[in-house]
C-alpha cells in the first residue's frame, strides 16, 4: 500500500535540538524529578513558558500509562502551546530511572516532547520517527557512549523528524479502525486471520506497537470522539481538537487523558 512522500517538514533531529536542550548526567532519581529537571532546562532557555504546567501535563499522561519503550528508553510527552515546531528535551542518566517499563529496565535515555495541541497526527509521526531508530540496539549504544552533549547531538542527526501530510495519518486511522473491528469479532478463521495479517503488515511498526500497547492496557485502542468526548475514557476533548476532528474525521488524534487514538469516524467501535 503506497504512502504519501511529501512531508511538511523533514529535518534531522539535531536541527530541532541544540546542545542546550540536552541534559547530560541527569541527577534525578524518580520519574517526576526527571521530568522536572528536563522541563526546568527548557524553561531556562525560553522554550517553555510555564514549567509547572508542562510538568503537570507530562506527569498526568505518565500516570495513565508509562511512556517507557523498554531497552532503557522513554518518551514522556504532553501537548501545550509551544509554537509551530515540536520542542524536545533530551536527558541521559548514567544509572537509569525506574519508569515502570514492561521489561523492568531502568531508563537511561529520555526524549521529552511537547507539541502544539492543534496539529493533527503530529505526535504519531514524531513517535514513528523516533521509535524506528531507537529500537536499534547499536544506535542506542552510540547515544549511551557519546562523550558529551555535543557528541550526543551529532549522533541524533541520524534520526530524521518528518511531519507527513495528513493523508498518511488518515490511512493509518482507517486501517487501525478496521483492525480493531476485526479483532473484536474474535473469529479464528483462516480468512479472518489473513485480513488481520494484511492490515498489520501495512501499518507503520511504531503505530502498531502503540495500538497493541493501548489494547493491552485498556482493551481498546481506537475510540470515537462523538459529541466532543473520548469514547474510551469519557473525557471532554478540547474545543480546538474537536473542531479539527470534525473537519478531518478520519485523522488520528490522541486523547490527553487515556492516550487512546480518537477519531471522528470509528464505525463499529
Amino acid at each position: 500500500m503506497s504512502r504519501p512522500s511529501s512531508p511538511a517538514f523533514d529535518v534531522p533531529l539535531s536541527d530541532l535540538v541544540t546542545v542546550d536542550q540536552i541534559v547530560d548526567c541527569m541527577k534525578a532519581t524518580t520519574v517526576k524529578d526527571g521530568v522536572e529537571e528536563l522541563v526546568a532546562n527548557l524553561e531556562s532557555i525560553k522554550l517553555v513558558d510555564n514549567a509547572s504546567t508542562a510538568v503537570k501535563r507530562v506527569m498526568e499522561r505518565e500516570k495513565l500509562a508509562p511512556t517507557a519503550l523498554g531497552s532503557g528508553v522513554a518518551i514522556p510527552h504532553a501537548r501545550m502551546d509551544v509554537g509551530e515546531k515540536p520542542v524536545f528535551a533530551i536527558g541521559r542518566h548514567l544509572e537509569g530511572i525506574d519508569f515502570g517499563a514492561l521489561d523492568d529496565q531502568p531508563v537511561q535515555l529520555i526524549f521529552l516532547l511537547v507539541w502544539q495541541p492543534e496539529r493533527p497526527g503530529l505526535f504519531n509521526q514524531l513517535f514513528a520517527n523516533l521509535v524506528t531508530k531507537l529500537n536499534n540496539a547499536s544506535f542506542r549504544q552510540r547515544l549511551i557512549e557519546a562523550k558529551d552533549a555535543k557528541d550526543l547531538r551529532d549522533v541524533l542527526a541520524a534520526i530524521r523528524i518528518e511531519w507527513m501530510s495528513s493523508s498518511a495519518t488518515a490511512l493509518d486511522g482507517t486501517m487501525l479502525t478496521a483492525l480493531q473491528n476485526l479483532e473484536k469479532e474474535g473469529k479464528e478463521t483462516p480468512a479472518q486471520d489473513r485480513k488481520i495479517a494484511l492490515i498489520r503488515q501495512d501499518l507503520d511498526s511504531s503505530i502498531l506497537w502503540r495500538y497493541d500497547r493501548l489494547k493491552k492496557l485498556h482493551g481498546t485502542a481506537v475510540a470515537s470522539a462523538e459529541g466532543g468526548v473520548c469514547g474510551g475514557c469519557s473525557m471532554q476533548l478540547s474545543h480546538g481538537m474537536y473542531s479539527e476532528i470534525q473537519k478531518n474525521p478520519q485523522l488520528l488524534f490522541v486523547c490527553e487523558r487515556c492516550g487512546r487514538f480518537v477519531m471522528g469516524d470509528v464505525s463499529g467501535t
